[in-house]
């Protein structure tokens, strides 16, 4: 009987010991600290730099038509190859069209005669000036659609507008096609510009900024850089969201042979004016800012326990290294400018030293 007693005595103290060793290894559980770097919140300055990619189009580019249907009688002209202006590139059967102008023709050239006789015979006072006036007016008729004859003939052909080179061609010959429908494209590739699409809260404040450099900078040359000018901006936004296509006219180093679609980006560096609210706010860097499920925020630093917390933020528009926010943060905040997206509320991190 004591030997059982002792037994189960040793077996209680044995799973307090286990429980409390247990108890013991859980309080002293310590959560993972992140390494991230420190970054503190700074003024926005009034100078400041935007980058937008853009697409290279031809600055001239025009899509050439019939204004008539028919059959494609030839094209003249591949795609790839250099005109010259008045050139003809492409022509649609014309034999009705000549048909017609013949029979308008043939019906002037009657109503005219018609017309002369009435003014020999009213000279002589052997009709009457109501009969002029009506023969006068039929051959005015004829006239018009012999006008009208000659053009339709005449549109039978397109020549090129201005010289430059055959991006593209729609149709195949001897194929049938309807009355404006596109046949060739026809562009300009001695005048390129840079083309973007510009954000509708930014454009609105473009007269309130003055752009002190901007360059075009192509995807396939790293490193170099063109100045460009602003030339225009569209007045209509692109299907499918808020922001309008602005053109910027370059020129190329003679050393470069650049051509509509080729890929790059816009930079320019702006100075806001006192008082627009370009110039308002603060800056932190992109890598701070994170966006989840709508909303955007940056993990905010307590420098006393290291831990971080969410705040939610408000930024401009615009591609850059440095983000402006408007409102979210002040100036001497500390926040988390690495692995942002791994972060969680309360959570300790350490400054990463460089």
């Amino acid at each position: 009987m004591k030997i059982k007693q002792a037994f189960w005595a040793h077996s209680l103290l044995l799973v307090l010991a286990l429980t409390a060793c247990s108890a013991t290894e859980q309080n002293t559980y310590e959560p993972p600290v992140r390494a991230t770097k420190f970054y503190k919140v700074q003024g926005a300055n009034d100078r400041f730099d935007m980058s937008f990619p853009a697409v290279m189009k031809a600055q001239q580019t025009s899509a050439l038509a019939f204004t008539a249907s028919g059959f494609v009688q030839d094209i003249s002209v591949i795609r790839g190859q250099d005109v010259r202006k008045g050139q003809v590139l492409a022509r649609l059967d014309n034999r009705d069209f000549q048909s017609n102008l013949a029979s308008a023709r043939a019906q002037f050239e009657e109503s005219e005669t018609e017309y002369q006789r009435a003014k020999n015979l009213l000279s002589q006072n052997a009709i009457a000036k109501m009969t002029v006036d009506q023969r006068k007016a039929a051959r005015d008729v004829a006239k018009a659609t012999l006008d009208r004859m000659q053009k339709a003939l005449g549109d039978t052909t397109i020549k090129a507008p201005f010289s430059g080179q055959i991006s593209a061609i729609h149709v195949e010959k001897f194929e049938n096609i309807q009355a404006f429908q596109p046949i060739l494209t026809l562009q300009n590739n001695d005048s390129i510009v840079a083309t973007v699409d510009i954000p509708a809260s930014v454009l609105l404040h473009m007269k309130q900024l003055e752009p002190e450099n901007i360059r075009v900078a192509l995807e396939d040359l790293p490193g170099a850089g063109f100045p460009a000018e602003f030339l225009e901006a569209s007045s209509v936004p692109n299907e499918g969201s808020q922001s309008y296509e602005a053109r910027f006219k370059f020129t190329a180093s003679d050393n470069f042979l650049v051509l509509p679609g080729m890929t790059g980006s816009v930079q320019a560096t702006f100075i806001a004016a006192e008082g627009n609210r370009f110039s308002a706010g603060v800056e932190v860097p992109i890598s701070a800012v994170h966006k989840e499920n709508g909303s955007t925020f940056v993990w905010l630093v307590n420098t006393t326990n290291l831990t971080v917390s969410k705040r939610h933020i408000t930024i401009e528009d615009g591609v850059s290294d440095k983000v402006r926010v408007l409102s979210g943060l002040s100036i001497g905040d500390t926040i988390a400018a690495a692995g942002v997206s791994y972060m969680y509320d309360g959570m300790t991190v350490r400054e990463l030293q460089d």
